[in-house]
């Protein structure tokens, strides 16, 4: 059976890991005051049986978690090394990033710096977490989605994130998915994405 290497990356703190137990039901450790991800940890999935995604092929996916860069100097060279044994063997990257921020800078440049070690085939999606606190804050609980306002902040983030990244990586707008995994929003998106990309 196919395997398709799936890994996630982005600063300390933006949701990876639990994006990742949201997405595939795992129960891996997060933090909520400091980092708790200080290694590459790595599960195998059989899509089919937590996933309901129509076009989903036959595959086994190799789940990876990564420890989040800007936890500090110190850490950001040490991971950097863990970073660069795997990255040749990515399939699909998700880089994440915290919907109310505005500062890329360690981003972008962790980002240009990897991109020499990719594979031909390797695809990125950037997954934008936390639209729920866009402002103004009016998340529409009982729709469970965003507020007419927050979509119009979220079009304007995707906007800014393209952008910002368009000088360091090709990036398609399609590519660029708003979700929220604390609100199990937007979930299923970056799946189809992961699957039709």
């Amino acid at each position: 059976m196919n395997e398709l290497v799936v890994a996630f990356f982005g600063k300390c703190g933006v949701g990876k890991t639990t994006t990742i137990n949201s997405l595939f039901g795992l129960n891996w450790e997060i933090g909520h005051a400091k980092a708790t991800t200080l290694q590459i940890y790595s599960t195998f999935i059989n899509p089919k049986e937590y996933l309901n995604t129509l076009s989903m092929p036959d595959c086994i996916l190799r789940i990876i978690d990564t420890p989040g860069i800007s936890e500090s100097q110190i850490a950001d060279k040490t991971y950097y090394s863990l970073y660069k044994e795997i990255v040749p063997e990515i399939d699909y990257i998700y880089w994440l990033f915290q919907a109310d921020t505005r500062t890329y800078r360690a981003d972008q440049e962790m980002l240009s710096t990897l991109v020499k070690l990719f594979c031909k085939s390797t695809k990125i999606i950037i997954g934008i977490n936390h639209i729920d606190q866009l402002h103004p804050g009016n998340w529409d609980y009982k729709l469970n989605q965003p507020s007419l306002e927050q979509n119009e902040y979220i079009n304007e983030k995707i906007i800014d994130v393209k952008e910002k990244f368009s000088k360091v990586i090709n990036i398609d707008r399609d590519n660029i998915i708003p979700y929220s995994a604390m609100h199990q929003y937007g979930l299923n998106n970056l799946i189809a994405n992961l699957f039709s990309s």
